[in-house]
């Protein structure tokens, strides 16, 4: 066997994982029409950072007694590294800038790993959730440092939820 017929495809399968699979490129929800939320948010974020293009989708959340659940669908794409998750991210209230879910993709052995990190706070001056997405990476992506204040959500239910703890004014 000749070098040049074995290693075509060798080279061909090992390109394959930097071919990108999952592409944010787009902010339209979809949400599946029976899947129904206690509160509708439909927001989302796309933006493309050169080395790494991310999306964040929210379509609603639900309440509970002590926090909210966001389903947070993230794709993210660092070709060769490819992300595209669903998650119920389970909110607890807090002033501070907490970390309410981290969202982690990687190529095994090699080793470059990209990490997506929704932040949320209850803003104390006006009752809103505030939503932050931090992006960071190690190995080649290991320069990549990006922290985004997406938006606060203004809901009448997550404003009276964080009234009855006591985390923000009642004006």
């Amino acid at each position: 066997m000749r070098f040049n017929n074995f290693f075509a495809p060798i080279g061909l399968m090992a390109l394959l994982p930097a071919l990108p699979l999952v592409m944010a490129d787009d902010c339209k929800i979809d949400p599946p029409p029976t899947k129904k939320y206690d509160i509708d948010i439909n927001f989302c974020f796309y933006h493309d950072y050169g080395i790494v293009d991310v999306r964040l989708e929210i379509p609603g959340a639900n309440l509970k007694p002590d926090h909210v659940e966001l389903p947070a669908h993230v794709k993210a794409n660092a070709s060769p590294i490819h992300l595209d998750e669903t998650y119920e991210v389970d909110v607890y209230f807090k002033n501070d800038w907490t970390r309410a879910h981290r969202w982690e993709a990687s190529i095994p052995i090699v080793g470059p790993t990209l990490y997506v990190d929704l932040e949320t706070r209850i803003v104390r001056s006006n009752c809103k959730l505030g939503l932050k997405l931090h992006i960071t990476g190690t190995g080649i992506l290991g320069r990549l440092d990006e922290s985004i204040n997406l938006t606060e959500l203004d809901q009448d239910g997550i404003k009276f939820l964080a009234q009855s703890m006591g985390l923000c004014s009642t004006e």
